[in-house]
C-alpha cells in the first residue's frame, strides 16, 4: 500500500532520535496540515512497517525503535539555538492565583502484571503446559502482537513463573491444611503408585470427607516421588504417616485406607495398623481378566470336568476378534473398505477399537462393536478369499473366520460383562457415597448372574448345546469368583447400607440379613463416645436447611409421614433407649419418603437424628474405589510427556497438587 501522499511529521519531537525513520499516517489523502492527534497509525521508512499510534504518547514509537532499530538510538540531534529568556513580567505569576496540584494518573502496571502472571500459571497447571512455554518464540510473538495495542503486560520469564509456582504451592498447602483441620472429623484415605515415562515412581494420597453440612470433598495431600525403586511398604508407610502429621490429621480418625490389591499397599496398611480395603473396581477387574485372558496358554484354571477347555473356547473367540481389530487399526485400505461397507447400508461408520491388556472394559467395548458389525466382518472374510480381495488386501494370514458358535459365545459374554461394566461405573463416582452402595451392587451382580438366561441361538444347530454349556460354565465360574472374593466384605458392609436413606428397604436381601443389619447398626450407635453425644446436644440449631432446585427432589420428598411424632414429653432415660427410638423413627421416615440424594437428605434431617447423622458423616464419606488417585496420575501423565522427561520431581508434585486442588486455591477465581 502506498502511504507517501499521506505521510507527515509531528508538530513537536520531544525525543528526536525516535523519529529518525518514523512518519505519521494521515487518515485520508486530503491535502491539509494534519496534527499528530489526528493520526491513527505510524510508518517506519526503514523497515516498511505500519503500526498503531496513540495520540498523546510516543510509547509505540519508542517500543518500535528499541525492538527493531536499537543500533540507531545513539543519534543525538544538533544543539538548538539559545532559548529566549522570558521577561520578569512574563514569568511572574499572579500573586492572588493559587496553582492547583496536578494529579499524575499512572496505571497500576504492577497489579496488571501480577494478575497476568496468575492467569498464566493457572493455564499452565490446568492445561498441562510446560513452564518453558514462556520462552517459546511463537508464544512470545503472540503476546507481543497483543501488546502492540497498549502495553500493560509483559510475559514473565521462566524463572519468574517457576518462583510464582512455588509460592502458590506453598500458599495452597497452608490453605488446605487450615481447611482440613477445620472441616474434617473422620476421613477415608485413598492411595496409588504410578511410574512415569522415565520409570520414576510417585505416590498420591487423597482424603475424602464430609463437612458438617454434608458436602463431600476430595483433597489431594501429596503427589510425592518414591526414592526406592521398589517402593517398599516401609517407605510408603512413612510417607503416609509424615503427610498426615504435616496436615494435623490423626491416624485414629481414618475410617478406611483404600488401595489396589498390590502386596506393598496391603503391607503398608498392616505396618500402620490401618483398616485396609481393596479397591472394588480393581477386584472386579482381576475377576474379569482371569476369564478373558489375552492368551489361552496362560490359563491357571484347574481343568475340572473340562472347565478350562470350555473357557478356552471363549478366549479363542475373543482372540479372533482381536486379530480383526488389529488388522483394521493398521491397514488404511482395510479400514476404508469397512467404512464404505457401512455407508452402503446407510450406517454411520464405526471402527473396531483394539483392546488394552490392563483394561477389561476396552475388551468389552471391542466385542460389542464387533458383534454389531458381524455381517460386515463375515463379508470381509469372504471377500479377502476372492481373487479381487487377495490382490487388494495383503498380510491377512492371521485373520480366521468367526463361526456361528463363536458369535453366539461373544454375544453372551457381552451380556454377562455388561453387569460388571454397569457396577463399575456406579462405584467410580466421587460426587455421591459409594461405600454404602458396594454391597447392593455386588448382590445385584450375584442375583443377575444366578438368574441369567442364555441368549437365543439356533436350537437345532449341531453346535448349540455345546455353546450353551460353555456359556453356563463361564457364568458359574464368574459367580463363584465374585462370591469368594467378596465373602468377607459382605458381613462388614451390611449395617452401613441402612445409613443411606435410599437403601433402607434393603431390596435383594433376606429377612435375616435385614434384621442383622438393624441389630449391628444399633450396636454401632451404642459405641458412639459420650463426648461426641455431648457435643451433638450442644450444637446450634442454626444449620442451613435450604433446598436446592426442584429437579433434584420431589415437592413432598422430605415431608414427615403421619403418625411419626417427636414425643418430646416421653424422652428416654438412657442412651440405649434413645438410640432405639432414634433408629425406629429414622427407618419409619425413610420408608415413607423418597430420598434421591442421601447427602442432601442428611443435611436437612441431621438435627432429628444426631447419632445416626454422626455415623453417616463418618461412613458415607468412605469410597469403594481408589479412582481419585488414578485420575490424578492421568493428569500427571499428560504433564510428564516424552518431551518433558527431565521435569524435576518438585515441579511434578507442585503442578499436580495445584491442578487437583484448584478449587481450594486462590487461582480458581483469578481470571474473574
Amino acid at each position: 500500500m502506498n502511504f507517501e501522499s499521506r505521510l507527515f511529521d509531528p508538530e513537536r519531537k520531544q525525543r528526536p532520535e525516535y523519529w529518525q525513520f518514523i512518519k505519521l499516517v494521515a487518515p485520508t489523502n486530503e491535502r491539509k496540515k494534519w496534527r499528530s492527534k489526528e493520526a491513527e497509525h505510524a510508518y517506519c521508512l526503514k523497515c516498511k512497517l505500519i503500526f498503531t499510534h496513540t495520540k498523546g504518547t510516543s510509547k509505540q514509537i519508542e517500543r518500535h525503535m528499541k525492538k527493531y532499530h536499537p543500533e540507531d538510538l545513539d543519534f543525538k540531534p544538533p544543539p538548538a539555538g539559545p532559548k529566549k529568556r522570558k521577561s520578569h513580567q512574563q514569568s511572574k505569576r499572579p500573586a492572588n492565583k493559587k496553582l492547583k496540584p496536578v494529579k499524575k494518573v499512572t496505571p497500576d502496571y504492577e497489579a496488571v502484571a501480577q494478575k497476568g502472571h496468575h492467569i498464566l500459571l493457572k493455564w499452565i497447571a490446568e492445561s498441562f503446559r510446560p513452564l518453558s512455554i514462556v520462552e517459546d518464540p511463537g508464544f512470545i510473538e503472540y503476546s507481543a502482537f497483543v501488546n502492540d495495542f497498549e502495553k500493560k503486560y509483559t510475559v514473565p520469564s521462566r524463572s519468574t513463573i517457576t518462583n510464582l509456582l512455588r509460592a502458590k504451592y506453598e500458599d495452597a498447602v497452608i490453605a488446605i491444611k487450615a481447611m482440613v483441620s477445620k472441616e474434617c472429623e473422620n476421613y477415608t484415605l485413598t492411595s496409588d503408585v504410578w511410574s512415569s515415562r522415565t520409570c520414576k515412581a510417585y505416590i498420591s494420597l487423597m482424603v475424602h470427607y464430609l463437612t458438617s453440612d454434608f458436602d463431600m470433598k476430595v483433597v489431594t495431600l501429596r503427589c510425592a516421588p518414591l526414592s526406592n525403586a521398589h517402593h517398599s511398604e516401609i517407605e510408603i508407610a512413612n510417607i503416609i504417616k509424615n503427610s498426615l502429621e504435616h496436615d494435623n490429621m490423626c491416624l485414629n480418625d481414618m475410617v478406611m485406607y483404600v488401595t489396589d490389591n498390590s502386596s506393598n499397599a496391603v503391607k503398608s496398611a498392616t505396618e500402620l495398623c490401618l483398616n485396609h480395603q481393596a479397591c472394588v473396581a480393581d477386584t472386579l477387574n482381576l475377576i474379569v481378566q482371569n476369564f478373558i485372558r489375552m492368551k489361552n496358554e496362560h490359563s491357571n484354571q484347574p481343568n475340572l470336568d473340562g472347565t478350562a477347555d470350555e473357557l478356552g473356547k471363549i478366549a479363542s473367540a475373543i482372540a479372533t476378534v482381536r486379530e480383526y481389530a488389529r488388522y483394521f487399526a493398521n491397514s488404511t485400505v482395510g479400514s476404508q473398505w469397512l467404512k464404505e461397507c457401512m455407508q452402503r447400508v446407510n450406517r454411520s461408520p464405526k471402527k473396531i477399537p483394539l483392546d488394552v491388556v490392563t483394561r477389561w472394559d476396552s475388551t468389552l467395548h471391542m466385542l460389542k462393536i464387533a458383534v454389531d458389525l458381524r455381517d460386515h466382518l463375515d463379508e470381509f472374510w469372504f471377500y479377502i478369499h476372492t481373487e479381487e480381495g487377495r490382490s487388494k488386501f495383503k498380510n491377512c494370514s492371521k485373520i480366521e473366520p468367526i463361526s456361528h458358535e463363536q458369535w453366539f459365545l461373544l454375544e453372551n459374554v457381552c451380556n454377562i460383562l455388561d453387569l460388571f461394566d454397569h457396577a463399575t461405573k456406579v462405584l467410580l463416582s466421587e460426587k455421591y457415597p459409594t461405600w454404602s452402595l458396594t454391597l447392593p451392587v455386588l448382590r445385584a451382580i450375584e442375583n443377575n448372574l444366578g438368574e441369567y438366561m442364555v441368549a437365543h441361538g439356533v436350537p437345532h444347530a449341531h453346535w448349540y448345546n455345546g455353546a450353551k454349556t460353555t456359556v453356563e460354565v463361564f457364568r458359574n465360574q464368574m459367580l463363584t469368583e465374585v462370591t469368594n472374593r467378596f465373602r468377607e466384605m459382605q458381613a462388614s458392609l451390611l449395617w452401613i447400607i441402612l445409613l443411606d436413606p435410599r437403601l433402607t428397604a434393603m431390596n435383594g436381601f433376606s429377612k435375616d440379613e435385614c434384621l442383622k443389619a438393624k441389630e449391628w447398626l444399633l450396636q454401632e450407635m451404642r459405641k458412639v463416645p459420650e463426648k461426641v453425644r455431648q457435643v451433638l446436644k450442644m450444637e446450634d440449631n442454626t444449620r442451613n436447611s435450604s433446598l436446592p432446585q426442584k429437579n433434584f427432589i420431589f415437592d413432598d420428598i422430605f415431608a414427615a409421614p403421619e403418625g411419626i411424632n417427636d414425643n418430646a414429653g416421653e424422652g428416654p432415660t438412657t442412651n440405649e433407649q434413645s438410640d432405639e427410638r432414634e433408629l425406629e423413627k429414622y427407618l419409619g421416615l425413610c420408608r415413607n419418603s423418597k430420598a434421591h440424594d442421601p447427602l442432601l437428605w442428611w443435611k436437612i434431617h441431621c438435627k432429628e437424628f444426631p447419632v445416626l447423622a454422626w455415623l453417616s458423616r463418618k461412613w458415607l464419606s468412605a469410597v469403594s474405589t481408589n479412582v481419585s488417585p488414578e485420575r490424578l496420575f492421568s493428569g500427571t501423565g499428560a504433564t510428564v510427556t516424552a518431551r518433558r522427561a527431565k521435569l524435576s520431581d518438585d515441579h511434578v508434585e507442585m503442578l499436580s497438587y495445584i491442578r487437583d486442588n484448584m478449587n481450594f486455591t486462590s487461582l480458581q477465581s483469578v481470571s474473574s
